[in-house]
């Protein structure tokens, strides 16, 4: 994201492939790269991102993309 008022980013995660997406943070991240170290190993995740300015408005949700636990 390019805007000026980036305030960061949400990552949402929930069991693939129909599990609901939730928050893994209460505040926005400013890395644009993120480590989830609370998975369960062999269980598949689907996550997805949201901008978020710094007035709290979120911007669309990213692309979903799944991945397994290793």
């Amino acid at each position: 994201n390019t805007e000026a008022d980036l305030a960061g980013y949400i990552v949402l995660r929930g069991e693939a492939p129909g599990g609901t997406l939730q928050p893994l943070m209460r505040e926005p991240i400013k890395e644009t790269r993120y480590a989830d170290r609370t998975v369960t190993p062999g269980v598949r995740y689907a996550y997805e991102v949201i901008a978020v300015d710094k007035a709290g408005n979120r911007g669309p949700v990213s692309n979903r993309v799944e991945e397994a636990a290793r």
